[in-house]
């Protein structure tokens, strides 16, 4: 409210009705001995310099007994009941508890599927009578997978495969015996877990947590600010500013201007004007989907003139020449008021990629002053690639060789999952310069045709790569490639749709004068589609 005695009045209210619901629950004697227990564990354990909802978390946690406040406390009615009574907006408990959630990591398997695998206790209303996983990729809309108890209070839910590059993001939710649902993690589509399918290269990385700025600086010609500077190292905490870094195990973080042991809540926060962080130079250049993160503290909630400021995060491909504004936190948005937050940005999005990008992180205290803390640490830059597996089994591997005096070979690469649609064919040790189309085939033969040097190793249904865009041309290299269709798959009976269960054959023909004007194959490819 303002003022420390008006927010005072708040505070004693509610602490004041928590020790009344106490003595109805527990009688006088332990009543008062609860709630005077509580009340000076929360004085010694919290520097909660402001009345906020976070302080009946607070509350909660000393009161708890198992580790897990989404349960219920030992006292949890009592003091719920006199928060809500006083006007706090209370602590809503979780319907169903979840446990033992691995979360899925990075990976290159696109075949799937990802077993997501969480515990589930209906608390109040049991059993657990469903479970849901929600997932989306890259952004997308978000898709559902009913989850299978598999034993005891552990369910599974099965997301399918995935082509890669992607972002996956999800969570759960489970009902129990009512109809009541709680979601995991808490806020689901807003606070999802995420995994990524793909090959993954780094191009940025720092933790901080090493002896030297590694190229890091802080300060431009035009910053203002007189205090509050961003510098590096361990913080001391304040209700605005982190205590501890994000990186586990770890210590060590950019921040805004480092206070005392036991200093006001402004201690040395953002005052006056604008404070600069920048990043070395990195090379991006070539990258077709790189993306960076980084986890951010920013508080601008305090002071005077709460909510006033905006925290501006930018990117440059020229060195710090001209720059591109990436986000704006704040002024008064869920992630400026403190706690570490994962950022997330795809730079391709943004601008042309070089090898001299630069990111510029600019916290600031215009007009009236207020409380200003800001905070930066594990940022990380990945460029997410496609997964090219080869596959299936060659077969006819030492076909009859060719004038560029090798034998023709034949590969796939890609996924068998049919619903995937991602397969490529490729041929190599062709001659030059010659016009080449690949064959289908239901199943395998050795024919040697009329008017060819070759063998022919598919058989069956036959179709034709010859339609137009299908047509190779072997170049320089003596090389030809396809990315297929599979649900536009040519025939002896017209184009045809490949499905799960089925086996297709494939060979490269192609045009070749060894020594008169003839033509030759390439070795074979079985792929048998899942």
């Amino acid at each position: 409210y303002g003022q420390v005695h008006t927010d005072g009045e708040v505070w004693m209210g509610a602490a004041w009705k928590i020790r009344e619901e106490l003595n109805l629950s527990l009688g006088n004697a332990m009543g008062d001995m609860t709630a005077d227990l509580i009340f000076l564990g929360w004085m010694n354990s919290y520097n909660q310099t402001g009345i906020r909802s976070i302080i009946e978390t607070q509350w909660l946690t000393l009161d708890d007994d198992d580790g897990n406040i989404n349960n219920g406390t030992p006292n949890y009615q009592a003091i719920n009941n006199g928060f809500e009574t006083q006007g706090f907006p209370g602590f809503d408990l979780s319907f169903v508890d979840f446990t033992n959630h691995v979360a899925l990591t990075d990976t290159q398997d696109e075949t799937g599927p990802y077993n997501a695998q969480v515990d589930m206790v209906a608390l109040f209303n049991p059993p657990v009578s469903s479970g849901t996983t929600f997932y989306r990729v890259d952004g997308g809309a978000w898709n559902s997978v009913a989850m299978i108890n598999s034993a005891g209070n552990t369910w599974n839910g099965a997301i399918p495969g995935i082509p890669s590059p992607a972002t996956v993001e999800y969570y759960f939710e489970g009902s129990d015996n009512g109809g009541n649902a709680s979601e995991f993690p808490l806020g689901g589509a807003s606070n999802a877990l995420s995994f990524r399918i793909g090959t993954i290269t780094s191009f940025l990385f720092n933790d901080f947590e090493g002896g030297g700025n590694d190229g890091w600086t802080s300060g431009a010609a035009s910053d203002t600010a007189t205090t509050g500077i961003w510098t590096r190292g361990n913080p001391v905490g304040t209700d605005a500013q982190p205590e501890d870094d994000h990186t586990n195990p770890g210590s060590n973080c950019w921040f805004t201007g480092q206070g005392t042991v036991g200093g006001s809540l402004g201690a040395n926060d953002v005052d006056g004007g604008e404070t600069t962080l920048l990043s070395p130079v990195f090379d991006a250049a070539g990258l077709d989907n790189a993306e960076v993160s980084y986890w951010l503290w920013y508080h601008n909630s305090a002071g005077a003139t709460p909510n006033a400021d905006v925290f501006t995060v930018s990117l440059s491909n020229d060195g710090g020449s001209s720059w591109a504004v990436l986000d704006n936190v704040g002024p008064a948005t869920p992630d400026s008021n403190g706690g570490w937050i994962k950022h997330t940005f795809n730079l391709n999005n943004a601008m042309s990629l070089t090898n001299n990008m630069r990111l510029r992180f600019v916290a600031s205290d215009l007009g009236s002053g207020s409380i200003v803390e800001a905070a930066l640490d594990d940022i990380e830059g990945v460029n997410l690639g496609a997964v090219n597996a080869d596959i299936g089994t060659a077969y006819c591997t030492s076909p009859v060789p060719n004038s560029s005096f090798f034998s023709a070979q034949i590969s796939a690469f890609g996924n068998s999952m049919a619903s995937m649609n991602n397969v490529t064919l490729n041929a190599i040790l062709m001659p030059t310069n010659q016009f080449g189309i690949f064959l289908n085939g239901t199943d395998q033969g050795s024919v040697t045709p009329a008017g060819s040097q070759g063998l022919l190793c598919v058989a069956g249904a036959l179709g034709r790569y010859n339609r137009a865009g299908e047509i190779f041309f072997t170049g320089g290299a003596g090389t030809g490639s396809l990315t297929l269709d599979l649900d536009d798959t040519p025939s002896n009976m017209g184009p045809v749709s490949i499905t799960a269960g089925e086996t297709y054959n494939f060979q490269a023909w192609f045009r070749d004068d060894n020594p008169n004007s003839t033509s030759n194959f390439s070795s074979a490819v079985s792929i048998t589609f899942q």
